[in-house]
């Protein structure tokens, strides 16, 4: 389990550490969870929104991408960029730029990441088959004229709603709960570093955007059968809040409730917050949990 900072941390310091758990304390096997992931943006594209169905034919390529890309939408092009935010390196479609093609569009140009309507970034490792797609048909566009694809910022668009769609209606997690072996790795030294967090008086806690059972089944099979100093993963967090809705739980007021382990069921929770499992709130809530006196987490 690494920790990575930009400056020197003195853990002394640090009363409490919060993690996410998708990604973060639960690892999934990236390529398997990538095709799964892929094959059902595929489907719903051709179901939703009517692509050509050799769409569905297309075959996930995980090298084709990483964490830290940018999709120049109205272009069709993929971006690597530089510590200053200047384009180093293009990809139109799956061919690779050349640099005269590079510079005519990109020459003296700084990326403005905060502009949305042209740009969107590979943040996140579950962003990989949306840009590997993306890729693949801007270049099925190029080639194939007689297909009739949208123009490259609506093929942008239609990805990433049937990425959400894929993530909203449960899909991605139901393949997950049936086969939680394939999808999510097991490693014990993270369990060891966290039991050791805990053994030195640190206070853990987990926010995650994942609802109360799907949580549950995940840290029951990445977490319990490594602790040696505690029974299960409900002992070693002082804090869970589920189904998160990060971001608005940065900027929004939402009701908070708190979740009964053996039962699943939950109830309005008002005042300062315990140790325990919850679901929504907001981080406004949390942060007067321990805004006078010793925190109680």
């Amino acid at each position: 389990m690494g920790i990575y900072v930009n400056r020197t941390l003195n853990m002394k310091q640090i009363n409490a550490i919060g993690f996410d758990m998708d990604y973060t304390l639960v690892r999934y096997d990236s390529e398997a969870f990538e095709v799964m992931t892929y094959k059902e943006i595929k489907k719903k594209l051709c179901e939703v929104k009517n692509y050509p169905k050799v769409v569905a034919d297309l075959k996930f390529q995980l090298n084709l991408a990483i964490r830290g890309l940018v999709i120049d939408k109205p272009h069709g092009n993929v971006l690597k960029l530089s510590t200053y935010s200047k384009v180093k390196h293009a990809f139109h479609g799956l061919s690779d730029m050349d640099f005269k093609a590079q510079q005519k569009i990109y020459q003296g140009l700084t990326i403005d990441l905060n502009d949305s309507d042209r740009y969107a970034i590979v943040d996140t490792t579950f962003s990989i088959a949306y840009c590997v797609l993306y890729m693949q048909i801007v270049d099925l566009k190029d080639k194939h004229p007689e297909l009739n694809f949208p123009d490259y910022k609506t093929i942008e668009e239609n990805l990433l709603e049937a990425l959400d769609i894929s993530h909203r209606d449960g899909t991605l997690k139901g393949e997950v709960k049936k086969n939680v072996k394939k999808y999510i790795v097991q490693d014990a030294e993270s369990v060891q570093a966290l039991e050791k967090f805990k053994k030195h008086g640190k206070k853990l806690w987990v926010i995650t955007n994942s609802d109360f059972e799907y949580s549950k089944l995940l840290l029951d099979y990445a977490i319990n059968p490594f602790l040696k100093e505690h029974k299960s993963w409900a002992e070693l967090f002082n804090i869970v809040i589920t189904a998160a809705n990060k971001p608005k739980f940065f900027t929004d007021k939402l009701p908070l409730l708190k979740v009964d382990p053996k039962t699943g069921l939950m109830r309005n929770h008002h005042g300062q917050i315990e140790d325990g499992i919850y679901q929504g709130g907001c981080a406004a809530t949390v942060q007067k949990s321990s805004v006078t006196g010793e925190p109680r987490w």
